[in-house]
């Protein structure tokens, strides 16, 4: 039943009957806006105008006819309808861009104010059409261009509602502006939304000509795509792929930079670049991105002043260090690695005003790494000692720092911890990098940063076989076996197949020292089987480098093999294995995995010469592989490693001495050994002197016979 609209009984004066009626139809006239004007009404109207108009005309018409208002109802209907159809095909629009799917990046372009010739859309419509792509990875770009009001930054809020309701990559609006003035372009991304940043500007100088408008379009285009996507930020997070692309495109701006966009900007182009080139660099094995980056670097310090601007300057140092680390420990360079540390050295000393936590601990976590690298190639425990030093101020300086960066350190410390452990043969000490490897590796750990977690899983299973081989306890063994099965369980094949391969590597490294110490154990061929494993995805083609080395590792289970079951098929499968890696490990390169994996082939040409019938043209050849390696393994740049060589030098001479009665070799030997247990003393190599020693002994007591032998 429907309520009636009735009337007071009685008027209180003359008046109050209009007043009454006046009410009632204002009402009446705002309830049928409100009508009108819903947004139900109003896409009915779009899509349906001819009904609309025969609605309007029953329901409104008579009224207004009646009051005299008809001859006003054409402007205002015809006003509001193109309203409602704008508002209606805004909101499509938006619609359209929200439900696409696939891989696109989804831009809302709102009007340009002030921009009569339309100088500054095009200018956005090019950097959008032309340019933006190189610096997306490519993906499909669709754009929308609903008619907005927007004006200036202060927009801010109802552009995000429009991004919003678009889940759009980018929102851009914008002003020209009067005469010559400057032109201003304002833009939201989709990760400042997420992130609630504030609304971005870039300030142009309007071009004088078509030529300076096209970079200055690319350059427009590279900072939509920078804030859009961190990847120059956090080029690591990216595939190298897709970076590539980005560093090219990056050369050509830098090649030809646009005037323009401020002072600033080129040297965030360069900045970006030698980011990227870093990353590239370090995840791809590539010298040329490297020394990209190494230029980059160089020019970007040489633009700041030191007494000027302090920080910046320390900033840059500290950026220059990572480069010459990271080159330093790709080719093995002691020179780079000293300017790494002198480099990382000199920021962490301006850093130490307060306010800089975070800064000084990433620089003292880098100058560990520098010095631990420096330690791979001299063996010498006073830069172990230094790395432990610096991961430790690391920690200390940034303890409620995020835990991502204290597990880092941990990994370093620890790793540090176990090189010194490996030189003095302090088991005490690699129980102590076992201990921190195991803080690293905790299950808080792997919530917060599971690649970091397994990387701690890896490297504690590499400590734990260690300490197992050392001591020829069983149980350290199994236990590293669990760990590196532990961090395949993030490191999967699916998602990180060369890592996989590098932990399915050491696994094999685990299998083969449980198979050292219990030679009834089917440890050694499981070896084999994960090695095997390993090269699967290590390839010649794809991974020569890892190859080469998963080829060496081969050669050791494969002469492991042939000593343990006096086996000549096995050892020569070692030799084959040993020439295979040499192939993929040119000396210029990798010198000093070259020179180890000579080290290794003299080693199986030793054994080889010892049981085969041909032996003294193995052992020929052994001794021609150490002498290789002695180029590399110098005294003066690889101190232990030289001795060790010596040693197995020393070895074969011994076995050639005493098959062919020649003194002149044992005393060869002998002067070898000693060449080798004066330089593990120095370096407090223990295991290895008792291990010099006892070869000594041998032969002198060899050359001693010899001599007796003679003498009758």
């Amino acid at each position: 039943m429907r309520a009636a609209i009735v009337p007071p009984g009685r008027w209180d004066h003359p008046n109050a009957m209009l007043d009454w009626i006046g009410g009632q139809f204002q009402q009446f006239i705002n309830g049928l806006g409100d009508v009108l004007l819903s947004e139900g009404v109003r896409d009915f109207v779009v899509q349906r105008p001819e009904g609309a108009i025969i609605m309007l005309s029953l329901l409104v018409v008579p009224l207004l006819d009646g009051l005299g208002l008809l001859p006003r109802l054409p402007g205002l209907v015809i006003g509001n309808l193109r309203r409602a159809r704008r508002d209606v095909e805004t909101r499509q629009s938006l619609l359209r861009l929200r439900q696409d799917s696939g891989s696109r990046f989804a831009v809302v372009l709102a009007p340009i104010e002030r921009d009569p010739d339309d100088e500054l859309k095009l200018l956005i419509d090019h950097a959008l059409s032309e340019n933006v792509d190189e610096f997306i990875f490519n993906r499909s770009i669709e754009v929308q261009r609903p008619e907005l009001q927007l004006e200036g930054p202060e927009a801010a809020l109802g552009a995000r509602e429009i991004a919003d309701s678009a889940d759009a990559d980018l929102l851009i609006w914008g002003k020209g502006g009067r005469g010559r003035g400057l032109w201003r372009i304002y833009f939201l991304t989709k990760r400042a939304r997420e992130n609630k940043e504030p609304v971005q500007e870039i300030r142009l100088i309007p071009p004088d000509e078509n030529i300076e408008a096209r970079r200055l379009a690319a350059g427009v285009a590279y900072i939509f795509a920078r804030l859009a996507l961190p990847c120059a930020e956090e080029p690591d997070r990216y595939l190298p792929e897709k970076l590539a692309p980005v560093l090219d495109a990056l050369d050509r701006l830098l090649a030809d930079p646009p005037n323009g966009l401020g002072e600033g900007f080129e040297r965030l182009l360069r900045e970006d670049a030698a980011r990227i080139a870093l990353s590239l660099g370090e995840r791809n094995d590539d010298a040329d991105a490297l020394r990209r980056a190494s230029r980059l670097r160089v020019r970007l310090l040489a633009e700041i002043n030191r007494e000027e601007d302090p920080l910046g300057w320390a900033l840059a140092r500290s950026a220059l260090g990572r480069v010459h680390l990271a080159i330093g420990a790709r080719e093995s360079d002691v020179r780079r690695l000293d300017a790494a540390i002198e480099a990382f050295g000199e920021a962490a000393e301006i850093l130490r005003d307060e306010g800089y936590d975070a800064q000084r601990a990433e620089t003292f976590l880098q100058l560990g790494h520098a010095h631990r690298e420096r330690a791979r190639l001299d063996d010498e425990s006073v830069h172990l000692t230094r790395a432990a030093k610096a991961f430790r101020k690391a920690l200390k300086i940034s303890p409620d720092l995020e835990p991502r960066f204290a597990d880092t350190a941990r990994r370093g410390l620890a790793s540090a911890l176990h090189g010194l452990a490996e030189l003095s043969g302090d088991e005490g000490a690699l129980e102590q990098a076992i201990d921190v490897y195991r803080q690293a590796a905790s299950d808080r750990a792997r919530q917060i940063d599971p690649a970091g977690w397994s990387q701690a899983q890896h490297d504690l299973g590499l400590a734990l076989a260690a300490l197992g081989a050392r001591t020829q306890d069983h149980s350290k063994l199994d236990e590293a076996v669990a760990a590196f099965r532990a961090a395949l369980q993030e490191r999967t094949r699916e998602k990180t197949p060369l890592a996989w391969a590098d932990t399915m590597n050491q696994l094999g490294h685990a299998f083969f020292n449980i198979g050292k110490n219990d030679p009834k154990a089917e440890a050694i061929e499981a070896a084999i089987w994960a090695y095997e494993e390993a090269l699967s995805e290590r390839t010649r083609e794809q991974s020569p480098y890892e190859w080469a080395q998963t080829q060496n590792n081969l050669g050791n289970a494969y002469h492991a093999i042939g000593e343990r079951d006096a086996d000549e098929k096995a050892l020569k499968k070692a030799v084959l294995c040993y020439q295979h890696a040499l192939e993929e490990l040119p000396r210029e390169a990798h010198p000093y995995e070259w020179a180890g994996t000579q080290n290794n082939l003299g080693n199986a040409l030793h054994v080889l010469g010892e049981r085969s019938n041909r032996g003294v043209e193995a052992l020929e050849m052994a001794l021609k592989a150490h002498r290789a390696a002695l180029t590399v393994r110098t005294k003066e740049r690889a101190r232990v490693d030289w001795a060790a060589t010596r040693n197995n030098m020393g070895l074969v001479l011994t076995t050639l001495g005493a098959r062919l009665r020649d003194p002149g070799r044992l005393q060869d030997a002998m002067d070898a050994y000693r060449d080798a247990l004066g330089v593990f003393r120095l370096a407090g190599a223990v295991r290895y002197a008792v291990m010099a020693e006892r070869n000594l002994e041998r032969a002198r007591e060899l050359l001693h016979d010899s001599q007796d032998a003679a003498a009758e």
